[in-house]
């Protein structure tokens, strides 16, 4: 396994929007993901195209996560 570090500049907002057809496509959460893990379940569903969203957390970790699935540039 090799690790490459990046530094992340872009505008958050636009990130996860630009990424978000890829997460829904690459990531998979166990069938009872809403009740194990509560609160990244509600970030996440919440999570506003356009708004204002207080966490965003959820998905921003995702974004990042298929981000880093990309080989360096």
């Amino acid at each position: 396994t090799r690790f490459y570090p990046f530094h992340q500049n872009q505008n958050k907002t636009a990130r996860i929007f630009t990424a978000s057809a890829s997460v829904q496509k690459l990531i998979w959460m166990p069938v009872d993901w809403k009740q194990r893990f509560p609160k990244f379940a509600k970030d996440l569903l919440s999570y506003l195209r356009i708004g204002t969203n207080l966490n965003d957390d959820a998905p921003d970790a995702l974004t990042g996560s298929v981000e880093c699935r990309q080989p360096p540039k």
